[in-house]
């Protein structure tokens, strides 16, 4: 007796999306890691689009879709539901709203504390080279204190799968007592 695998099912509403606004996803889901992914495609139609998938692997693996606002990070795992909801700005700024999932609430702060200011240092490394000293040494204190954020997040909620997913690639640059 086989049994079939229940698949997962995101939803992205995106308000300000023209028709057709193809969106592509990228699923990093099996034991591999970054060295096996694959690749889906939806397209948004009256602001929403659905990916309904499945998973290889029995636990919650990190997406990415990449829109053409941004990119958004999230996580699919067999037999969940998701919505993720925003504007082109809150793609921008990683101010989106995520429901559904046990990690919903957690996606929101890590947006909000880590990636999101990550997002707009991002911008700025861009032109480092014509940056004067003290920019770019803003920029460098900056990264160190998003770093710190985030490791302060992962003490805060040492049980968040969030935290456990980017623990288990950020720890090869951690001293071991820092993991």
């Amino acid at each position: 007796l086989t049994v079939a695998r229940q698949g997962f099912r995101t939803e992205f509403s995106f308000e300000d999306f023209e028709d057709s606004t193809r969106v592509v996803i990228r699923i990093h889901d099996s034991d591999a890691g970054y060295q096996d992914l694959r690749f889906d495609t939806i397209y948004v139609v009256g602001g929403r689009g659905f990916l309904t998938d499945s998973v290889r692997v029995d636990y919650a693996v990190p997406a990415w879709a990449y829109t053409p606002a941004g990119t958004v990070p999230l996580y699919v795992s067999n037999g969940c539901e998701e919505t993720i909801s925003g504007t082109r700005a809150d793609i921008k700024e990683l101010s989106l709203s995520y429901s559904g999932a046990a990690w919903s609430e957690e996606m929101m702060i890590f947006n909000m504390e880590v990636d999101g200011p990550r997002n707009r240092l991002g911008e700025k490394i861009g032109n480092f080279a014509k940056l004067s000293d003290a920019e770019r040494d803003s920029i460098i204190t900056s990264m160190h204190s998003i770093r710190q954020a985030e490791l302060g997040l992962f003490m805060q909620m040492p049980d968040s799968w969030i935290s456990l997913q980017r623990l288990t690639y950020d720890m090869m640059n951690m001293g071991r007592d820092s993991v």
